[in-house]
């Protein structure tokens, strides 16, 4: 039980940080900057590592 509180947190600290990184996308003048592309696929890899671990922490593969 105290593995899945651990991984909940680590989850939530990903979310966070997902958040943002939102707020800066919102807040970058150039959509076109190598700065923007950087986060936006840090931004998609930090989404699927987020989905996969909720996957394992709730036990379930149908997750969406």
């Amino acid at each position: 039980m105290e593995d899945n509180m651990t991984d909940l947190a680590f989850i939530a600290d990903l979310e966070r940080l997902e958040n943002e990184i939102d707020e800066a996308l919102l807040h970058c003048p150039d959509h076109d900057s190598p700065m923007f592309a950087d986060l936006r696929l840090r931004q998609s890899h930090l989404k699927e590592e987020i989905k996969r671990l909720l996957r394992e922490a709730l036990g379930s593969k149908t997750l969406h």
